[in-house]
């Protein structure tokens, strides 16, 4: 490779440090950085990256960054945002005019329409959105990240074909040969595989982080029938909005969350480290469109309302950020 790639990573969590691991495994010559808060930035320096029982990723301390200011006088290849969805409200506007136009922005978030949240900050830049097919987790005071299954492949596509196919193909291709097989798909077909994503993480994340239940503990208790109520909900939004997942959709929808194993969403470590979800972008996004187009999700609205007031009384949210969608009207 000719060129040598600066790609950024911002948000170094479980997703973030996966995907920059991948990167780093799966292809020689890309330059990465790694861009997260003072707390994260010093485990990695500190203990490197570490992944599962792998020997840590020790990144050079100079591509270790703890502040969005560095991409002001430091121009990238690929900014892969990995960050909760939810920041974006406030990281966009600290990035206005500190991006080169050539610069790929894609992000690696859960939630429904996160990739417009990119283009209407960034109306020059290419925007790609990936939906990753895999879950991890961070614990201990080293901030070890375990990558607990994948089931292949990643999906990701420009949201408009254009000038950064081949910036794309280079993440691919180091995506996937690291083993994290990663596949090109149409833009409509990426934000019909986002609101799958959606739609699957809106009938185990609010719940898992409510009821305390792991994943597979959730699916194994009487609360199956209520996830098969949610699921149902999400797919009648998702066919009122042109996005049909075919007859057998309900039952895969189940099947693929037997397999999610005995682990905690991130929602739930969201909720019990007093920290905002992503609520808003899940099941508050299905919520929404479901009052939009007159389809009824009463169990994604008792989720999100329950969720929200949680994060109300941890004072993670002020009480005037309440949606409006679960707002009384005076």
């Amino acid at each position: 490779m000719s060129h040598k790639f600066k790609i950024a990573i911002l948000g170094v969590g479980p997703i973030g440090s996966i995907v920059a691991n991948a990167l780093s495994l799966g292809q020689s010559g890309l330059d990465i950085f790694l861009i997260d808060q003072p707390f994260r930035i010093n485990q990695l320096i500190q203990s490197g990256l570490l992944l599962n029982d792998n020997a840590p990723l020790r990144p050079e301390k100079d591509h270790l960054i703890d502040s969005l200011n560095y991409l002001e006088t430091h121009s990238m290849d690929i900014i892969c945002f990995c960050t909760k969805a939810y920041s974006l409200n406030t990281i966009l506007p600290l990035l206005k005019n500190k991006i080169s136009p050539k610069t790929l922005l894609i992000s690696i978030q859960n939630g429904i329409d996160c990739e417009n949240l990119l283009q209407a900050s960034f109306p020059k830049n290419p925007v790609a959105r990936m939906v990753v097919n895999f879950a991890g987790g961070i614990e201990g005071e080293n901030g070890k990240v375990t990558l607990n299954w994948f089931h292949p492949p990643n999906a990701v596509a420009l949201v408009e074909p254009g000038s950064a196919e081949k910036q794309l193909d280079v993440f691919i291709q180091a995506m996937s040969k690291s083993g994290l097989a990663t596949e090109q798909v149409p833009g409509l077909e990426i934000k019909k595989n986002a609101f799958y994503k959606a739609i699957l993480n809106s009938a185990l994340s609010p719940l898992c982080a409510l009821s305390n239940l792991t994943m597979s503990e959730a699916m194994a208790s009487s609360c199956r029938p209520l996830v098969t109520q949610i699921l149902e909900e999400g797919l009648a939004v998702a066919q009122k909005i042109g996005f049909n997942y075919g007859e057998h959709a309900l039952s895969e929808c189940l099947g693929y969350l037997e397999k999610g194993g005995n682990h905690y969403p991130s929602m739930w470590h969201d909720l019990n480290n007093n920290r905002m979800s992503e609520i808003d972008f899940i099941n508050g996004r299905i919520v929404e469109l479901g009052l939009r187009y007159g389809v009824p999700v009463p169990h994604n609205f008792m989720l999100t309302s329950l969720v929200v007031t949680k994060e109300i009384h941890a004072k993670t949210r002020l009480a005037e950020h309440t949606p409006a969608y679960l707002q009384i009207p005076q």
